[in-house]
Formats: structure tokens, C-alpha cells, sequence
């Protein structure tokens, strides 16, 4: 049983959807099998590898390491703090310098923030409040810390229709002039970082906001109708494209869950009830619609499952929804296990253990389900990052749990010896590789990626 949050304050009303539920993880059990029994084909193929000297003769009868150095699939955190501390120094501090180290062991991307504006939090990383001087350096310092430390740079947002995000100063144009002032910031930011930024949130939760046309009349929810979402998600989309043509474009939002069908308590701007399961038919109507133009995003961004813990049932129909039916891969954008939630716990005088066991099981089932769909491409947390260390920056408990998931338990690491040919088999997980002769003074090896687009068995011939 779920208890929904009745409350919240302008800009921020997306907490209404914060539900509280009773979380039991083994009435999961049976469907976390299945998926866990599903990962095997979903991230792993069958490997030949050939090894041979530069004359073309086979490396017969060699031990050697093949060994998974990175995972084709993304699994990334928020830069709020991050981009706080480089920007007021802080990031000098020893414990936070630590905090940033390890999360650069642990994760493999990191979602760089750069608002236009975000006039509800002081301290967000904006790039132009005020007209004429925009500001690109304090995401470009986040993206040289991201880059120095091997993690794929992904930006948030290029475009959020929310009055919070929309420069005071730009109201005062008519709506064709915005367009104008939009097509600039588009143009400037993919340019700018291209090359650099591999992925970008180009739209942002635009299934509950108006356009620059209508921000003035924003009521949340506001209802867009799908051709007026899809006239300005092409135009930013086909902005972006011609700056960046390799970079890849999601579009990004919230509060669609299949088979939610309580009604959020707030009337949208139509006089009308919503429900999640309305907003993802809609979501995939959207995405229909854009791909019958010829102009789909590159994934479907999906920032969380928005309906308390557990329904794990509703999490794998809403991506087989977004994913699945579209013919789009799905990227898990800012997940974050209900604070709500954990806040009810305490309340209720859970010890804090019991809490963080139980937040931990939810925090896995979730990363299991996603990991074993097909369509799912990336997963990127949004809150909770917090728990992965203790106050002095030191890895917890939690993370050890996931980071032994992420980095052990889904990784390869196999000793194999060639054959008379040369050659190996193995089953591995998609991602980046090295192989190391094993009977030499010193490990040498040569490398090779397995995508995550690739099917079947793929063979590679290495020159060792």
C-alpha cells in the first residue's frame, strides 16, 4: 500500500508523485531471478579470439589474461557537489578530493549540470542569468575533471521548458524571438563541447511543462500537446545534430509508471486528473511521433520509477513500454530510492541497519531489473550517492555491495590458454577489454571493445 505526497512547493511539484510504500524484497524473489537469469544474454556474448605475431604466425600454446577494463554500459552520478566544490575551491579539501576518487573508481560517467538557469536553488551550475554573459566555466571544469579521470562526460539539460529554468530576461521577447535566443544556446553548447560531451539530456520533462509559447501560463501539470512538444524537440534536436553530429541526444522526463493508475491529486491545466500509466502511453506516442518525422532522440530518457518502492513488475512494463515498443534503448537518468521513503522508516523507529540494509536490497533489485533489460543502455543516480561513503569520504558498506556487483560480479576476467591455432573462446560482458600474455617478464597485452550493439558470437584476430 502506497501513501502519495499531497504538498509541494512551486518548481518542485514533482515531490507529489514521492510515494511512501511498504518495501518487502522477497515477495520480489521469483521476478529477480528471472531477470538475473536474463543478464547472461542480454550483456554477454560469445568471444573467439585469434592471436597472432606481427609475421602472421599463431601465438600457439600461450596463457594469457583477457580482462574486462570497462563496461559498455554506463553507470554514472550527479555532479551537483562536484561542480559546487571546483567552483568554490572546496575540492582542495583532502576528505572531499577522496569522496571524488572513489566515485571515479566506481562509476564510468558522470551527468554534468549546466542550467540556463535554476532560479529555486542557489547554488545550481547555471551558464546565462544574465543576458549577454554567458558563463561555460564551470561545467568546462567539471568536464576536464571528468575527462582526467576516464568517465564519459554526459550534459544536463540543453532545454527545460520549466519558469525555473527560463531566464527572467528572456520573457520579454515574443515567442519566434526565444526560439532565436534557444537556437543559440543549443548551437553554442553542442559546438562548443564537441567531441567532448557524449551525451546530452536535450529536453527535459516536457510531458508536465508548457513551451516557450505558453510558459506564462504554466499550471502543473501542464498538458502539451504531442504536436507542439514534437515542433520544438525537432527543432532543438536538428540544432544539436548539425553542431555535434556524433554526440547522442535523449529526451528526458518523469512520473511514467505502467500500470499506476492512481490519480495524482492536482488538476492539470485542462481542469483534468492524470495518472503515470496516462503519461507513458503519452511518452510513447511522443516518441512515435518523433520517429514518423524523422526525428527521434537517440535514447529515451527515463529518470526514475516514480510510484514508491517495489513494483518491480511496473519498472520492467514501463521500459518494455519506452523501449521495447519504441525501438529506442532507455538510459535510467537520475534514479534516487525515495528519501520520503527512508524518512517514514526513521519515523516508524527502524534502526538505521535496518534502514540501510533494506535501502541497499532496493537500491540492487532495481540495478538487477534494469540490467538485465534489453533496452537499457545506462543508469545514472541522482540521489543516494551520499550513502556510498561514510563522513570522511571512505567507501561504506553499500558501496562495496554495488561496486562488487558492477565490477565483479558483472565483469570478465578469465586466464585462458591458446590453442594450436592461437585462438580462445570465452563468453564475456560487453565492454572494453585487454589481453595480456601471462608467460612473459613483464604483462603485455593488446586491447578490443565488444559493443553493446554487437549480436551473436563476434571474433576478433589480435596482433600481440
Amino acid at each position: 500500500m502506497c501513501k502519495m505526497t499531497q504538498v509541494a512547493p512551486a518548481g518542485v511539484e514533482w515531490q507529489v508523485l514521492n510515494d511512501v510504500c511498504e518495501y518487502h524484497p522477497e515477495q520480489w524473489k521469483p521476478l529477480l531471478d528471472e531477470c538475473r537469469g536474463k543478464i547472461d544474454k542480454v550483456r554477454r556474448r560469445d568471444i573467439t579470439l585469434t592471436l597472432k605475431t606481427r609475421d602472421g604466425k599463431p601465438l600457439a600454446n600461450r596463457g594469457i589474461r583477457v580482462q574486462q577494463v570497462q563496461s559498455a554500459f554506463l553507470w554514472g552520478f550527479g555532479s551537483w557537489g562536484l561542480m559546487n566544490a571546483l567552483r568554490d575551491g572546496t575540492y582542495a579539501r583532502e576528505d572531499v578530493q577522496r569522496q571524488y576518487h572513489y566515485f571515479a573508481k566506481f562509476f564510468n560517467t558522470v551527468n554534468l549540470l549546466h542550467y540556463w538557469v535554476e532560479k529555486h536553488c542557489d547554488r545550481a551550475p547555471v551558464s546565462e542569468e544574465f543576458q549577454g554573459y554567458p558563463d561555460y566555466s564551470n561545467i568546462q571544469q567539471a568536464l576536464d575533471w571528468a575527462m582526467t579521470n576516464g568517465l564519459t562526460p554526459k550534459g544536463h539539460p540543453i532545454y527545460w521548458s520549466i519558469p525555473k529554468a527560463t531566464p527572467q530576461w528572456l520573457y520579454k521577447y515574443d515567442y519566434e524571438t526565444r526560439m532565436k535566443f534557444l537556437e543559440v544556446r543549443v548551437r553554442t553548447i553542442t559546438a562548443r563541447f564537441k567531441g567532448k560531451m557524449k551525451l546530452y539530456d536535450a529536453i527535459n520533462e516536457m510531458l508536465w511543462e508548457p513551451t516557450l509559447r505558453t510558459v506564462e501560463q504554466r499550471h502543473w501539470p501542464h498538458i502539451t500537446p504531442t504536436e507542439q512538444m514534437c515542433e520544438y524537440i525537432e527543432l532543438v534536436l536538428k540544432w544539436a545534430r548539425e553542431e555535434d553530429p556524433d554526440a547522442r541526444y535523449l529526451i528526458n522526463d518523469y512520473g511514467v509508471l505502467v500500470g499506476h493508475h492512481e490519480e495524482i491529486a492536482v488538476d492539470t491545466n485542462e481542469g483534468k486528473r492524470i495518472t503515470r500509466h496516462q503519461q507513458a502511453l503519452r511518452y510513447v506516442e511522443l516518441l512515435q511521433a518523433l520517429k514518423a518525422r524523422g526525428a527521434a532522440p537517440d535514447a529515451v530518457g527515463l529518470q526514475g520509477f516514480f510510484g514508491g518502492w517495489g513494483h518491480h513488475d511496473r519498472d520492467i512494463a514501463t521500459l518494455d513500454a519506452l523501449g521495447t515498443q519504441t525501438g529506442l534503448p532507455v538510459i535510467i537518468t537520475e534514479f534516487g530510492a525515495s528519501t520520503q521513503q527512508i524518512k517514514a522508516m526513521e519515523k516508524a523507529g527502524a534502526k538505521p541497519e535496518q534502514i540501510s540494509e533494506l535501502v541497499g536490497q532496493y537500491i540492487e533489485n532495481v540495478m538487477v531489473t534494469c540490467f538485465a533489460h534489453q533496452s537499457v543502455e545506462g543508469f545514472y543516480f541522482w540521489y543516494n550517492t551520499d550513502l556510498l561513503l561514510n563522513g570522511k569520504g571512505y567507501p561504506s558498506a553499500l558501496y562495496h555491495r554495488l561496486y562488487d556487483l558492477i565490477h565483479k560480479q558483472w565483469r570478465t576476467d578469465e586466464t585462458l590458454k591458446t590453442d594450436a591455432n592461437g585462438r580462445v573462446t570465452l563468453r564475456g560482458f560487453c565492454g572494453d577489454y585487454r589481453v595480456r600474455l601471462m608467460d612473459t617478464p613483464q604483462p603485455y597485452g593488446v586491447g578490443f571493445s565488444l559493443p553493446e550493439q554487437s549480436r551473436g558470437a563476434v571474433a576478433f584476430e589480435l596482433v600481440v
